[in-house]
């Protein structure tokens, strides 16, 4: 197994690190919206830990015609940067490959979460008993979905070896989703696959990124705040949901 400073090297990197060549040197940086600044500092405070120097910058940057304000940790060169590049960058790019993915785990699993990944949630749902009528209720709080990791930068045979690597390791199951504008990425969306998921990656979730976390699970035994009805003829079929009349 490689050490714990590779390893977190390579944790940090899997999902929105940097890791690049120019020339003979190695770079590595973390970046981050300044809105995350917690986690940011978080993860800067870890290299430094591990011995990592480097410097920190502000940076604006605009992307499909919109501004970020974004925070980096750049590291000085070290013979670690260089070992994790051959990891990650192994094909002309970031990618994936078994090798890879066998040095990675569950606190592995959870920085990727924590820098790709997002709960779809939601406070609404529907039921239709059969009545000719569709009941659309609302909820005091959110409900989890769907838990996404967002793997665009990879191919559709990397995303499936990851959902091996999922399934192998954690008994995790997930899916591909293919985005016609970003690509493929994987979604987990059984209840039972959920906890799970959350189960594996929750020690490791820091207190500024709880919120990906955070929703029930169902809405059984908690009262809508309000209901509507409209019959099955006048709207078209929703998603149903575990509420019911």
């Amino acid at each position: 197994m490689i050490n714990n400073r590779l390893k977190t090297l390579i944790d940090f990197a899997i999902g929105a690190g940097h890791c690049i060549k120019y020339a003979a040197s190695y770079h590595y940086k973390i970046e981050h919206s300044t809105k995350q600044r917690e986690y940011f500092e978080h993860k800067r405070d870890i290299l430094l830990e591990l011995g990592f120097t480097g410097w920190e910058r502000v940076n604006d940057k605009v992307l499909k015609g919109k501004l970020y304000h974004t925070v980096s940790f750049n590291l000085h060169m070290d013979d670690d940067i260089k070992t994790v590049f051959k990891y990650i960058v192994n094909k002309g790019r970031k990618a994936i490959d078994k090798h890879l993915l066998n040095n990675l785990d569950a606190r592995s699993l959870a920085y990727w979460y924590m820098d790709d990944g997002s709960a779809s949630k939601s406070c609404k749902s529907c039921s239709s008993p059969g009545n000719g009528i569709r009941y659309y209720y609302t909820y005091p709080v959110p409900k989890i979905n769907r838990i996404n990791l967002y793997t665009y930068a990879f191919t559709v045979e990397e995303n499936q070896l990851i959902i091996n690597w999922l399934i192998e390791n954690f008994d995790i199951h997930a899916k591909i989703i293919l985005s016609k504008r970003d690509g493929p990425y994987l979604t987990v969306a059984p209840k039972e696959e959920r906890l799970k998921f959350i189960s594996v990656v929750k020690p490791y979730i820091i207190p500024s990124m709880q919120y990906k976390i955070e929703g029930v699970q169902s809405y059984e035994g908690i009262k809508p705040i309000n209901v509507e009805q409209k019959r099955l003829s006048e709207e078209a079929p929703h998603e149903e949901d575990d509420a019911t009349v």
